[in-house]
Protein backbone atom coordinates (compact mmCIF):
# COMPACT_ATOMS: atom_id res chain seq x y z
CA UNK A 1 0.00 0.00 0.00
CA UNK A 2 1.25 3.47 -0.79
CA UNK A 3 0.33 6.86 0.61
CA UNK A 4 1.39 10.36 -0.36
CA UNK A 5 3.83 12.16 1.94
CA UNK A 6 2.11 15.52 2.64
CA UNK A 7 5.44 17.35 2.89
CA UNK A 8 7.13 16.08 -0.26
CA UNK A 9 4.13 14.98 -2.30
CA UNK A 10 6.00 11.77 -3.03
CA UNK A 11 4.68 8.26 -2.62
CA UNK A 12 5.62 6.42 0.55
CA UNK A 13 4.95 2.80 1.35
CA UNK A 14 3.02 1.74 4.41
CA UNK A 15 6.16 0.06 5.76
CA UNK A 16 8.19 3.26 5.31
CA UNK A 17 5.47 5.28 7.01
CA UNK A 18 5.39 2.90 10.00
CA UNK A 19 9.19 3.03 10.23
CA UNK A 20 9.11 6.84 10.25
CA UNK A 21 6.45 6.97 12.95
CA UNK A 22 8.26 4.42 15.14
CA UNK A 23 11.54 6.30 14.74
CA UNK A 24 9.92 9.43 16.20
CA UNK A 25 9.07 7.80 19.54
CA UNK A 26 11.93 8.34 22.00
CA UNK A 27 13.23 5.16 23.62
CA UNK A 28 11.00 2.86 21.57
CA UNK A 29 12.51 -0.41 20.36
CA UNK A 30 11.07 -0.30 16.83
CA UNK A 31 12.35 -3.78 15.95
CA UNK A 32 10.55 -5.25 18.97
CA UNK A 33 7.33 -3.39 18.12
CA UNK A 34 7.41 -4.76 14.56
CA UNK A 35 8.24 -8.28 15.78
CA UNK A 36 5.47 -8.17 18.38
CA UNK A 37 2.99 -6.81 15.82
CA UNK A 38 3.50 -9.88 13.65
CA UNK A 39 3.30 -12.37 16.52
CA UNK A 40 0.65 -15.03 17.01
CA UNK A 41 -0.31 -13.43 20.35
CA UNK A 42 -1.16 -10.13 18.67
CA UNK A 43 -3.04 -11.97 15.91
CA UNK A 44 -5.13 -13.67 18.62
CA UNK A 45 -5.83 -10.35 20.38
CA UNK A 46 -6.91 -8.73 17.11
CA UNK A 47 -9.15 -11.69 16.26
CA UNK A 48 -10.74 -11.53 19.74
CA UNK A 49 -11.33 -7.78 19.42
CA UNK A 50 -12.87 -8.24 15.96
CA UNK A 51 -15.15 -11.01 17.28
CA UNK A 52 -16.26 -8.80 20.18
CA UNK A 53 -16.92 -5.89 17.80
CA UNK A 54 -18.99 -8.17 15.59
CA UNK A 55 -20.93 -9.49 18.59
CA UNK A 56 -21.65 -5.93 19.75
CA UNK A 57 -22.51 -4.83 16.20
CA UNK A 58 -19.93 -2.05 16.22
CA UNK A 59 -20.51 -0.09 13.00
CA UNK A 60 -17.06 1.54 12.97
CA UNK A 61 -14.81 3.77 14.97
CA UNK A 62 -15.08 5.59 17.20
CA UNK A 63 -17.75 3.63 19.06
CA UNK A 64 -18.03 3.78 22.84
CA UNK A 65 -19.37 1.19 25.28
CA UNK A 66 -19.64 1.38 29.04
CA UNK A 67 -19.74 -1.51 31.45
CA UNK A 68 -21.02 -1.23 35.00
CA UNK A 69 -19.90 -4.06 37.24
CA UNK A 70 -20.93 -7.38 35.76
CA UNK A 71 -23.74 -5.83 33.70
CA UNK A 72 -23.63 -6.15 29.91
CA UNK A 73 -21.88 -3.39 28.03
CA UNK A 74 -24.10 -0.67 26.65
CA UNK A 75 -23.42 1.75 23.87
CA UNK A 76 -22.81 5.44 24.55
CA UNK A 77 -23.68 7.74 21.65
CA UNK A 78 -22.19 11.18 22.34
CA UNK A 79 -22.92 13.92 19.79
CA UNK A 80 -19.37 15.22 20.12
CA UNK A 81 -16.11 14.42 21.88
CA UNK A 82 -16.70 17.09 24.48
CA UNK A 83 -16.39 15.52 27.95
CA UNK A 84 -19.84 16.84 28.87
CA UNK A 85 -21.34 14.45 26.32
CA UNK A 86 -20.02 11.48 28.29
CA UNK A 87 -20.97 12.82 31.72
CA UNK A 88 -24.54 11.43 31.99
CA UNK A 89 -23.42 7.87 31.24
CA UNK A 90 -20.38 8.12 33.50
CA UNK A 91 -22.42 9.67 36.33
CA UNK A 92 -24.87 6.78 35.96
CA UNK A 93 -22.03 4.26 36.12
CA UNK A 94 -20.48 5.86 39.18
CA UNK A 95 -23.82 5.96 41.00
CA UNK A 96 -24.18 2.17 40.78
Amino acid sequence: MESIDPESGQGISERELVDEILAEVPGLDAAKVKADASSAAVDEQVAAAQAEATRLEVPGTPTFFLGIGDEPLYKIEPRSFDPSEFRPALDDALAQ
